[in-house]
């Protein structure tokens, strides 16, 4: 797959595009998800801190943690309120009902287990069950969906699956747009980034790896990629004011993967969320 057809494959998902939203200079962010979500903690403070912008970002998210898991967690946790699965530093332990309580978002992310990501039938009734749940506990917050990636070739799993990385990362694109046109919701395009830069990346930084050695989860580089979508979207604010160099990069390299982040974001179709 080269990149054009990553960026005609992106394009073909949805017919619909959201208008563009005022920029912010705060942001109460809430992730409910697992460890694709806790990367992306490792620099967007960093990045919204120098671009002066204010960011309290939180988490109810679990380890290898899918949709059918947080649903029977919330179910759980309303029919047994000493029940608190989620724990953070600082904060202790609480239920899902709690974090979403806890203060007014802006906006709730959610997403599905990257070993189900690509596949259809485990999103549903769950992810139907979360939005209603977020809906209806943190009602003014607008609900944004990560398009998650697929592994790096030579993972045992995707052998095991019979599924190669580009087919993975095309059946997990089509997931994650059907639910965001079923529900009217914005994508997070952490995945095609990700697609963009292993395409384009290897006449210009060959050395760049998005995909940590285990296989799965991102390096330091595809964190800071990571970084830079999910600010640029959520702050609605342009890549041009991203200013952090993370020092794992040279400043050409960190350019190219806001580069890289601008052209997901430019490219993936989007919906405004309607209640």
């Amino acid at each position: 797959m080269n990149l054009k057809s990553v960026i005609i494959a992106a394009v073909g998902i949805m017919a619909l595009s959201a208008s563009a939203k005022e920029p912010v200079k705060s942001l109460k962010l809430l992730s409910i998800g697992n460890s694709f979500t806790w990367s992306a903690m490792t620099y967007l403070p960093k990045v919204a801190e120098t671009a002066g912008c204010e960011l309290i970002f939180e988490q109810a998210s679990l380890a290898g943690c899918n949709l059918k898991r947080h649903w029977e967690l919330a179910e759980k946790s309303d029919a047994d309120p000493n029940f608190k699965p989620y724990e953070e530093k600082g904060v202790g332990k609480f239920s899902l009902r709690e974090k979403l309580e806890s203060r007014e978002w802006d906006v709730v992310t959610i997403q599905q287990a990257s070993y189900e990501s690509w596949i259809a039938a485990s999103y549903d009734p769950y992810a139907e069950n979360l939005v209603a749940y977020i809906r209806r506990y943190a009602p003014k917050a607008e609900i944004v969906i990560q398009q998650t990636w697929s592994y790096r070739p030579g993972e045992k799993r995707l052998e095991q699956w019979n599924i190669d990385s580009d087919t993975m990362y095309r059946e997990l694109t089509a997931c994650y747009a059907a639910l965001a046109e079923r529900f009217k919701l914005r994508l997070l395009p952490a995945g095609l980034a990700v697609q963009i830069v292993r395409m384009s990346s290897i006449g210009s930084y060959p050395e760049l790896e998005m995909i940590a050695k285990d296989n799965c989860h991102l390096s330091k580089q595809g964190q800071y990629l990571q970084a830079c979508v999910w600010f640029s979207m959520l702050f609605n604010r342009p890549m041009s004011e991203i200013t952090f160099d993370p020092p794992e990069l040279s400043a050409a390299q960190s350019a190219y993967l806001r580069a890289c982040a601008k052209a997901a974001i430019e490219v993936m179709p989007q919906h405004n969320e309607t209640k």
